[in-house]
C-alpha cells in the first residue's frame, strides 16, 4: 500500500476508524502509526501535541490543507464524517485524473523507443535493398 496517494489512504484510515466509532484523536493516530510519508508524520505530531495551532500548511496542497481544517473542526467536537467523506471523493477524482493524464502520454513516451531502435532497422531493410543494386551497377 506504499505507493497509494498518502493523502487518500490517511483520509480512508480516518473514515474507517470513525466508522468503528472511534473518536477522532484515536482515529488520527491509528491511521498515522506506520509514520511512512511527512503528512502522516505531520498529522501525528499535531495531534499528539493538540490543541495547539495547525502546522504550517504553506508547501502543502489545497486537499491537504482541508484535511487539517476538518479535522480542526473535529478534535473542537464538530460533526466531520460527511466533510471528510467529500473530501475523500474529491482525491480519488483528483487521483483519477492524474492517472488518465499519465495514460495519455503513454503512446507518445511508447513511441520514442520505437523511433530510436526499430526506425532504423526498418529503414535499412527498405533501403538496402536499393543500396545492393546500386553498388552492383557501379562496380565493373
Amino acid at each position: 500500500m506504499e505507493d497509494i496517494n498518502p493523502l487518500w489512504k490517511v483520509l480512508n484510515r480516518i473514515r474507517y476508524n470513525l466508522n468503528a466509532g472511534n473518536s477522532v484523536r484515536h482515529s488520527v493516530l491509528d491511521a498515522c502509526n506506520d509514520l511512512q510519508s511527512a503528512l502522516e508524520k505531520k498529522l501525528f505530531k499535531w495531534v499528539q501535541q493538540y490543541p495547539c495551532e495547525i502546522p504550517s500548511l504553506t508547501p502543502m496542497s489545497f486537499y491537504r490543507q482541508q484535511l487539517f481544517f476538518i479535522l480542526n473542526d473535529g478534535l473542537q467536537g464538530k460533526p466531520i464524517y460527511e466533510a471528510l467523506q467529500q473530501l475523500e471523493e474529491d482525491v480519488l477524482e483528483q487521483i483519477h485524473l492524474e492517472i488518465d493524464e499519465h495514460v495519455a502520454k503513454l503512446p507518445f513516451l511508447s513511441l520514442i523507443p520505437m523511433l530510436l531502435f526499430i526506425g532504423p532497422a526498418f529503414f535499412l531493410l527498405l533501403i538496402g535493398p536499393l543500396i545492393l543494386s546500386m553498388l552492383k551497377e557501379l562496380t565493373p
